[in-house]
């Protein structure tokens, strides 16, 4: 007599079933959680999302946000943005591959501000000039597909002429493990106080609360760069001595970092001569490979790239590349900045996204050749953010 696979899986032992299911992709999961009951409540157990994160924090993808270019033959335009999860092996193995539509995810006005153990922090905002400007965050799990409702509202008042609120507010989002809970962070400059309020929203909260406030600063359009615990952002230090704006440089730049275990911030300096750059919208940080990097223009003849290689020390900012655009296969520098989107795990090839023309550039440092590869289906990739598929739910810790 055959056994149904109920009273198969009878024989089996929990401790087995639990040992053989941690190590399958969360899309496997999702479907099993359907084989019965007790194999749903396995998977959604608290431990055992645990366990799973645990062996899947070393199989890193990326959350790539890009939107369909449109060319009417006199002008280009931008379709819908749309998020999408791609695996980093796959974008150095076969990079002119595409993923499945299911797994598009339409962004409807929203921006990415983070990842996080497979949670993926959504913003959105509403306001006009004049008007309060209103925050809202949301977190959603793109392996589960599951999606938590709207935080509760931050209200930022544009109290100055000329209110930017690109410079004037920014987000990060992280998971602090002391408290084990998610936690969106916000640094909101207040013109009339003068001084930049530090604001946290925790997961399943029901409010935004100020934990601290510090001298003024811009912060340069940018959400917060997840590095070690800490949300850091490219900002104009205003309460230096040395502070002088003028119309093509900026000085001094510093990178603000917020640390939310000891509710404490600090300025960590730039590579010596970076402080003083001209035009500044094109000195940028981003986060590669747990390590803190900040990549510029340079004389708009090569494109540059440093790596912190020891977090909060800054004598380890280390020179990653340093590439003239006619090597890299660009005849002339771009409207926009080269994006740096990810490296390769031994540190040695960094793929490098060109809107200007939709290609990406694969630069290996070890014997400084260049593969350039159109983007898959003629899209524009805005931003890249490191991703765990995960089976951490976006409605509480």
């Amino acid at each position: 007599m055959k056994m149904s696979l109920a009273e198969y899986l009878s024989y089996v032992p929990d401790d087995l079933i639990v040992e053989i299911l941690s190590r399958l992709p969360v899309k496997d999961l999702m479907r099993f959680r359907c084989v019965c009951k007790t194999w749903k409540s396995i998977i959604f157990d608290r431990s055992f999302v645990k366990k799973h994160l645990e062996r899947s924090s070393k199989k890193i993808h990326l959350i790539i946000t890009r939107e369909e270019v449109l060319y009417d033959g006199f002008d280009y335009d931008y379709g819908d943005a749309y998020a999408i999860p791609y695996s980093i092996n796959q974008l150095f193995e076969n990079p002119s591959s595409d993923v499945d539509e299911d797994d598009y995810y339409q962004l409807n006005g929203y921006w990415i501000i983070g990842s996080c153990n497979g949670l993926v922090c959504l913003g959105g905002y509403h306001g006009e000039e004049d008007t309060i400007y209103e925050y809202w965050v949301q977190f959603w799990n793109p392996a589960t597909r599951m999606k938590s409702r709207k935080s509760p509202r931050l209200h930022v008042n544009p109290c100055c002429q000329g209110f930017d609120p690109s410079n004037s507010i920014g987000f990060g989002f992280l998971y602090d493990d002391l408290s084990a809970i998610y936690k969106v962070v916000s640094v909101l400059s207040n013109c009339r106080s003068k001084k930049t309020e530090v604001w946290v929203y925790n997961l399943g909260g029901n409010c935004w609360t100020n934990i601290f406030s510090c001298p003024n600063f811009p912060i340069l359009r940018q959400n917060g760069r997840l590095v070690n615990g800490t949300i850091n952002w490219l900002a104009i230090d205003m309460s230096s001595s040395h502070y002088e704006e003028r119309n093509d440089i900026i000085d001094p730049l510093v990178i603000f970092s917020v640390d939310l275990q000891k509710d404490t911030y600090k300025y960590l300096l730039l590579p010596k001569g970076l402080d003083q750059i001209p035009d500044n919208d094109q000195l940028r940080i981003v986060e590669l490979r747990d390590r803190l990097c900040l990549y510029h223009d340079r004389n708009a003849t090569h494109f540059v790239v440093w790596q912190m290689r020891e977090f909060g020390v800054e004598k380890s900012w280390t020179l990653l590349m340093k590439v003239t655009y006619n090597h890299l296969q660009i005849p002339y520098p771009p409207d926009r900045p080269l994006l740096p989107f990810c490296i390769s795990e031994n540190g040695e090839v960094l793929m490098l996204v060109n809107n200007d023309v939709l290609n990406m550039t694969f630069y290996n440092r070890r014997n400084n050749r260049v593969e350039v590869i159109p983007i898959p289906n003629n899209n524009a990739w805005w931003q890249a953010t490191n991703y765990i598929p995960s089976l951490v739910s976006p409605f509480q810790n």
